[in-house]
């Protein structure tokens, strides 16, 4: 019965039934809330996935990770959730940037780094440099990386053959 009536809120095109489930969240226990969160993606509208942002800080921790693991389709909430005049939006926004390790959005860090808010401030650089520091962890694990044997041998055959076609 349950699954019968969240399927109902995700096919409806009411903007009420988002806020049954933000609603739902909020107040449920850890499985309701996993159930409304699964609704929200679902819905995939821009007031559900504002709402879902909005409430990151609030959810247990394995809510949480399951956000982080979607953190791909909430780009366009990130960004509107950045917007916002409450700081604690703001905040969360930040937060899923920097834990998602999402490089594309760090113009909205640097939005922020120019704000009035030097809370707000203070969190976007650190998430610039936490990402920073991902970016150049990944890079040298790159460079630190051997060839396979015969990606060597064939970059080798294609310069030895370069050399005596240009001849």
């Amino acid at each position: 019965m349950l699954s019968r009536l969240v399927q109902a809120l995700v096919d409806s095109t009411n903007e009420a039934a988002d806020d049954v489930l933000l609603e739902a969240m909020r107040a449920g226990n850890e499985a309701e809330k996993s159930l409304a969160l699964n609704a929200l993606f679902r819905r995939a509208t821009s007031k559900a996935l504002c709402g879902v942002v909005e409430q990151y800080t609030d959810l247990p921790t394995s809510l949480q990770n399951i956000i982080l693991g979607n953190v791909k389709q909430l780009h366009h909430a990130l960004r509107e959730s950045s917007r916002s005049k409450q700081q604690k939006v703001i905040l969360a926004a930040i937060r899923l940037i920097s834990s998602g390790k999402q490089g594309k959005l760090t113009y909205i860090l640097a939005e922020e780094l120019h704000g009035t808010d030097e809370i707000v401030a203070k969190s976007a650089c650190d998430a610039v440099l936490e990402l920073a520091k991902w970016a150049a962890n990944l890079t040298r694990k790159l460079q630190t990386i051997k060839p396979h044997p015969k990606a060597r041998e064939k970059k080798m055959n294609s310069r030895i053959s370069a050399r005596f076609t240009k001849s």
